[in-house]
């Protein structure tokens, strides 16, 4: 009898770690679940690279400075934004307006103003520290504020111009950053979660060249020429005696000076303003590792600004948390918008809410898996009971 009494112990504790296992898989196919809809976009963050030295290259340091105008007007922080400018023109010696950049003949706009953080200059700015910066791969003694710190839900913008050539950029006019090697970093990006989404542009000479070794989810590129063709400039200063901008910035920027933060005006749009027979001497190229549909929908503020409206659907959420996991900690989320210099309080918010929501789900119990464990233990004991009395 003490035997039939201990296999049938040991046949209740293990119906019970069976069924514990079971309920757990099923608490982690939840979280997995949870982990999907979180995966979405509550951050901007923004590269921008003038890889070019020398005065008569002074157009690529106004390039990026234009772009890095816009992306502050448009409300990314100065925080979430990775300046790398080959050269300082601004003081130049041969900068007879000493301090400024102009980003056009008219000299009316002046990007450099009293506000622009450079996080990489000069000799900083090389293919190695780009391809860190995207890896994250940095040394200890690099600061926080020269790192890129995305994450998988960041939308994440990469601008390149210099002069380039099939396959590859130059930096510093010595250096050179090879397609396989910028393929091979967003892979790196993308297997470590560091980007939701990654829009890709590229001022420069065979600029869609660049974009061959880029087979990784979730990319959008942009290109100022095909892989055969040069990439131009225009509005040359007398005084200054050098070109101010090139052609496919400027057009981009011009119709970027109607876009608002919270604007509903896509990429689609942009790109079909700036591909004009005769406009830019060379023929952009815009490519997508995305469906096109999606593509169609990607609204210029979702990589340019930080603005975005986010919409939680509560009723595929209640199906997907099984209609009782946690409701009170979703309900401030189920409709929310992020807008301007707020991002960085709505992303600590966003991160604090999935982190609650993970540390309830691996913690608290399912209540099938208390129920059914009572039950056993209580057939246990009146079993042992009734045998052994």
């Amino acid at each position: 009898m003490a035997i039939s009494c201990k296999g049938l112990l040991y046949g209740c504790l293990l119906s019970t770690t069976c069924i514990r296992y079971t309920c757990q898989g099923k608490t982690s196919e939840n979280l997995k679940k949870v982990e999907e809809w979180t995966a979405t976009h509550s951050n901007t963050w923004v590269v921008i690279v003038g890889a070019s030295r020398f005065w008569y290259n002074y157009r690529h340091e106004a390039n990026p400075l234009s772009i890095y105008r816009t992306v502050k007007r448009l409300g990314v922080h100065d925080s979430r934004i990775i300046l790398m400018l080959g050269e300082d023109f601004a003081c130049n010696p041969r900068n007879i307006y000493p301090g400024t950049i102009f980003n056009n003949g008219r000299k009316d706009i002046d990007v450099y103003g009293h506000d622009v953080e450079v996080d990489y200059r000069g000799y900083e700015v090389t293919p190695t520290n780009f391809v860190r910066i995207l890896t994250g791969r940095h040394d200890d003694s690099v600061p926080r504020s020269k790192r890129l710190m995305s994450d998988r839900h960041s939308n994440v913008l990469i601008y390149l111009t210099g002069h380039g050539g099939e396959g590859f950029l130059k930096f510093q006019d010595t250096m050179v950053l090879f397609s396989p090697e910028l393929g091979d970093s967003i892979k790196q990006m993308w297997q470590r979660r560091r980007y939701n989404e990654l829009l890709f542009i590229a001022d420069t000479c065979h600029a869609e060249s660049l974009f061959d070794q880029i087979k990784s989810p979730h990319v959008i590129g942009m290109f100022s020429s095909n892989r055969h063709e040069d990439s131009y400039s225009r509005d040359r200063s007398k005084d200054l005696g050098v070109y101010t901008i090139d052609a496919f910035t400027a057009a981009m920027l011009q119709y970027m000076e109607g876009v608002l933060p919270d604007s509903n005006e896509t990429l689609d749009n942009l790109f079909k303003n700036i591909n004009k027979p005769g406009l830019l001497g060379s023929h952009p190229v815009l490519k997508y590792t995305i469906q096109r549909s999606e593509f169609l929908t990607k609204r210029i503020t979702e990589f340019f600004g930080s603005y975005q409206s986010m919409t939680l659907p509560s009723e595929s959420i209640k199906e997907t948390l099984q209609g009782s996991l946690y409701p009170k900690a979703l309900e401030p989320h189920v409709a929310r918008k992020i807008k301007g210099n707020n991002e960085d309080e709505q992303f600590k918010s966003d991160f604090e809410f999935r982190r609650k929501i993970q540390t309830k789900t691996e913690n608290s119990p399912n209540k099938f898996e208390v129920g059914t464990s009572f039950i056993l233990l209580f057939a246990l004991v009146g079993s042992c009971v009734f045998l052994l009395g």
